[in-house]
Order: C-alpha cells, then structure tokens, then sequence
C-alpha cells in the first residue's frame, strides 16, 4: 500500500470512529439528527486544523491539550 493510500485508510478508519460516537450520541438524544453527516465531517476537518495550527501562525498545542479544547468547544459552544 502506498503512502497516499494508507493516509487516506487512516482517514476513512479515524471517521468510522467518529461516526460511532456520533451515532450513539444520537441513539442517548445527545446529538441531533444528521442525515448528511455534516457533524463528524466538521469535527474531522476542525481536528485537522487545531494539529496544524502553525499554518496560521500560532503555537502548536500537544494533541491531548488540542483535542480537550477541541471538544469543549464542540459540545458547548464558543459563546460566554
């Protein structure tokens, strides 16, 4: 398997993860319904940039810390 096939297994396999959790969010009526799956593609994509915060310029979080931050401001919301 070649290097572009295996990031892109790792990428389907890490949203199969994702859409589990998503789904028994759903099931304990913790998650709305999301027939086009847009939430998981969000936080994947969310997940993607808060590991590549150089790009813009801030400083790298550890991966324990990004995701913590990453899933508050997920499950509560950027408001006060």
């Amino acid at each position: 398997m070649q290097k572009d096939e295996r990031g892109r297994a790792f990428l389907i396999s890490s949203f199969q993860r994702v859409e589990r959790l998503f789904e028994q969010g759903r099931r304990e009526r913790a998650l709305r319904k999301d027939p086009d799956q847009a939430l998981p593609v969000f936080l994947m994509a969310a997940a993607k940039g808060m590991l590549q915060r150089e790009v813009y310029g801030l400083p790298a979080l550890e991966p324990d810390r990004a995701a913590k931050s990453l899933v508050k401001l997920f499950l509560e919301g950027a408001g006060p």
